[in-house]
């Protein structure tokens, strides 16, 4: 066991002189960067398309102009001629 137990222990420095030695290539820091502005740059333009599509919903469900929105009936107005024949008809209520 103990044999065992110095050998994790002798592996661990190579690792993390490893992993030190990857993280302080330039290349790929500067690579991984350029990578995280241009992936926060296309989430801020989907967040604003979202926003923008969001918008354009609710002014549809809110103009009527939805699919399922129901019409509006046109009122015909009543002219003064149609008005006298229906109250001298005796039909006062429309």
């Amino acid at each position: 066991m103990e044999n065992e137990e110095k050998k994790t222990t002798e592996e661990t420095p190579e690792k993390e002189e490893e992993t030190k030695e990857e993280r302080k290539d330039p290349e790929v820091v500067v690579s991984a960067q350029q990578a995280a502005e241009r992936l926060k740059e296309e989430n801020e333009k989907m967040e604003k398309h979202i926003r923008e599509l969001k918008e354009l919903k609710a002014f549809e469900t809110l103009g009527g102009k939805s699919e399922g929105a129901p019409q509006e009936e046109k009122k015909e107005e009543e002219t003064p001629s149609d008005y006298a024949k229906r109250v001298l008809s005796g039909n006062f209520n429309k």
